[in-house]
């Protein structure tokens, strides 16, 4: 596996954007360099104002980010005290750096709630029970929202997206709250009732 992480790290993007520079600075992470084609990393300011925004009791709630890559998203809201934070990604360069940014930042003590990095398809993982936030950052197109949405419904769910590309899929939700601006804008959805 070690090849692989040295692998994809050769092939990144070294585009960094301050934000990222400076968390991954202060938690001795690298979820900042950019691979175009694979990973974009969410920037720390909107996760904090989503995060900010949700209407939920955060200790009884379990945030999931679908589309980990290198785990920035899931660190940060494990610095509030959700339930736990778990993060799913498919890509197996991106998993093992994700874990490597754990437990850096595990080791400067960076987080309140437990967190679970799994490799595997999203769209199949299994949900936990009870309140769940849902972060979306684009992970994938509505072929796979749709029916990954639909396993997901209850009434105690929250979805945070990022950069609502395929917002379509959301017609008949309720938006809760909203922020930023594009490619930056985010959105909190409920169910349809």
């Amino acid at each position: 596996m070690f090849e692989l992480v040295n692998e994809y790290r050769r092939r990144r993007t070294l585009e960094k954007h301050p934000e990222g520079v400076a968390f991954d600075a202060q938690w001795g992470t690298e979820t900042s360099a950019f691979d175009w084609g694979n990973y974009e990393p969410s920037r720390p300011s909107v996760v904090a104002a989503a995060l900010d925004a949700l209407d939920v009791d955060v200790p009884n709630t379990t945030f999931v980010d679908w589309g980990a890559g290198k785990g920035r998203v899931a660190l940060l809201a494990s610095q509030r005290p959700f339930f736990r934070v778990i993060g799913v990604e498919h890509d197996a360069m991106l998993h093992k750096i994700a874990e490597e940014n754990l437990a850096a930042f595990d080791a400067r003590g960076g987080r309140q709630a437990p967190v679970y990095f799994f490799r595997g398809d999203a769209s199949r993982q299994p949900l936990p029970d009870g309140p769940l936030v849902l972060y979306l950052y684009n992970p994938f197109g509505p072929d796979v929202l749709v029916p990954a949405l639909q396993r997901a419904l209850r009434s105690d769910l929250r979805v945070i997206y990022v950069n609502p590309l395929e917002e379509l899929v959301f017609t008949r939700w309720s938006v809760l709250a909203s922020g930023g601006e594009k490619p930056w804008a985010w959105r909190i959805y409920a169910p349809p009732e």
